[in-house]
């Protein structure tokens, strides 16, 4: 009867501790360890502030680079840098275009709807320095809801080379967790131009040129709140 009852306790604290997961296995307000033994077996590197996985499969034929950030030695920033298995061969005129990228993040897209995540900030253009160049969210209905159809990417794409924006945004939120997903436009790069006519290709077929997409993912403001009067 004691093994029973013991068996059923553990197996409450797994699918409790299971359903507090924010992200992967980890949950706002983790410790380092914490978050290392949640990721175990695979192999971190620890600098400061920050533990980072590389090659990490994250499925669909996908690999990232995980960097978990901390505040007060506490959780507070998920970062997600990835790329496909042939990115290693791409150039400056082999890029991979917008919607593809996009279509390269859809099984996340839906994954997200089973967590209950929702449109947050619609879709966004800006310059490399994050500051936003065009403002679509209160002009134009279709880019409110984050969709990812065809026209709308393709119209997106248009006006991103149109206002000549390097990065194009989109955002999603639950009660817990803000993420927003960032796409590169590389064919607007300042710099792609001036490689070109310098026949210069090494900065283009480094890793920075060939990211499919950051995920950033980052506590609520309730969340937050809490766990810095909880454990801060």
């Amino acid at each position: 009867m004691k093994s029973i009852i013991i068996i059923f306790l553990l197996f409450s604290f797994i699918t409790f501790s299971q359903n507090k997961s924010d992200v992967r296995n980890t949950s706002w307000g983790m410790t380092k360890n914490e978050v290392i033994s949640s990721e175990y077996p695979l192999k971190p590197k620890i600098k400061d502030d920050e533990i980072s996985y590389e090659n990490v499969d994250i499925g669909n034929g996908y690999e990232a680079t995980i960097l978990y950030f901390f505040k007060n030695e506490r959780l507070s920033n998920i970062t997600f840098i990835v790329h496909g298995s042939e990115y290693l061969i791409n150039t400056c005129d082999k890029i991979t275009p917008f919607i593809n990228k996009v279509s390269s993040a859809e099984y996340i897209f839906n994954d997200l709807k089973n967590k209950n995540y929702l449109c947050s900030l619609g879709w966004r253009l800006s310059n490399g320095d994050g500051k936003s160049l065009y403002d679509y969210k209160d002009k134009i209905k279709e880019l409110r809801n984050c969709n990812t159809e065809t026209n709308t990417l393709k119209f997106i794409q248009e006006k991103a080379i149109e206002n000549n924006s390097s990065r194009i945004s989109v955002s999603f939120a639950n009660k817990r967790t803000f993420l927003t997903f960032t796409f590169n436009e590389h064919q607007n790069s300042p710099h792609t131009d001036e490689i070109r006519k310098l026949g210069i290709n090494s900065r283009c077929d480094g890793f920075f040129f060939n990211i499919r997409f950051w995920m950033k993912y980052e506590p609520s403001n309730e969340v937050m709140n809490e766990t810095s009067k909880s454990r801060f």
